[in-house]
């Protein structure tokens, strides 16, 4: 368990103005230090069936993915497609969604499931429905909120339906939600956060961890905070943060400091309230790469 002692001084020494340290029922504006170590990679790429680049976890990959090529077999379509929403985090999967038939939606991190590197995928088609299965090795899963879940290895079916465009272009019209990546892959471009939760004495603070993905990944760790801690974790802990509170957009990164647009339900917490909650935030995001410190941001 970490204190919260020296997180709460921190959000009260960086206080702007002397009337900056309550929030008021216009505006509330809190500028916390928070220092980061960040680490890049250079980009990796390579055929699709080749080995993928082993690149040490936790290290961000920027890959170029293509788009289906024209007149494209329903195999080369799912190939591509697996490709490019593995890497898709960077383009909001917008590549990957060119591999859908119109009108066709998908919830990309709705899931993510994980397969053995050391296997490609089988890709092939069924021979009753003309579908496309795609078979792997699963070795974990991560839900939609970030838990991830290590398991042995077992196999894992997926479907892949294919319909004609009017172009004569063979795109997918069913598939399941989430991605279907490789343990290489998900190095790559996921991470672990530890999300801080209260004490219900308020007298530390206890970790969760939690796996986002490291494009946007303030974002992520900022919903999951205001999002509360899992079942298994309520009896002993709490959250600073008034029901309700939400994130209202991305937290955007400029120059080091992270701006966090929270709802007007903020505005319902107390003083006390006010420096744990950004007790919370300090120790959470004080891991998050290319941040120096935090700016909050709360209108009514």
């Amino acid at each position: 368990m970490t204190s919260p002692t020296s997180a709460v001084g921190a959000y009260a020494r960086s206080a702007v103005g002397a009337g900056a340290a309550r929030v008021t029922r216009a505006v509330a504006v809190l500028l916390l230090a928070v220092l980061v170590a960040s680490c890049t990679s250079l980009p990796r790429s390579g055929p699709v069936q080749a080995a993928e680049p082993q690149i040490p976890p936790g290290y961000g990959v920027d890959v170029l993915a293509e788009g289906p090529a024209q007149n494209a077999s329903p195999e080369e379509i799912v190939n591509g497609f697996l490709r490019a929403s593995a890497y898709g985090h960077g383009d909001e999967f917008q590549v990957a969604s060119q591999y859908l038939a119109p009108g066709v939606t998908w919830e990309p991190l709705a899931q993510v499931r994980v397969y053995s590197a050391t296997q490609s995928p089988d890709i092939a088609v069924n021979a009753n429905d003309g579908g496309i299965s795609v078979t792997v090795e699963q070795v974990a899963a991560v839900d939609e909120v970030g838990r991830y879940e290590a398991m042995s290895p077992t196999t894992l079916r997926s479907t892949f339906t294919l319909v004609r465009t009017s172009e004569e272009q063979w795109r997918i019209a069913g598939l399941d939600a989430g991605l279907l990546v490789s343990d290489v892959n998900f190095e790559q471009t996921f991470s672990v956060a530890s999300l801080y939760f209260l004490t219900r004495d308020f007298s530390a603070t206890v970790p969760e961890l939690r796996w986002y993905p490291l494009e946007d990944r303030a974002t992520h760790i900022v919903e999951g905070i205001l999002a509360g801690p899992s079942g298994w974790m309520e009896r002993g802990v709490t959250s600073a943060f008034p029901q309700g509170t939400t994130l209202l957009r991305q937290v955007a990164v400029q120059d080091g400091v992270a701006t966090i647009h929270l709802s007007d339900a903020f505005l319902e917490a107390g003083d006390q309230e006010i420096a744990l909650a950004n007790a919370q935030l300090e120790n959470t995001l004080a891991a998050v790469t290319e941040i120096g410190s935090i700016e909050l941001q709360v209108r009514g």
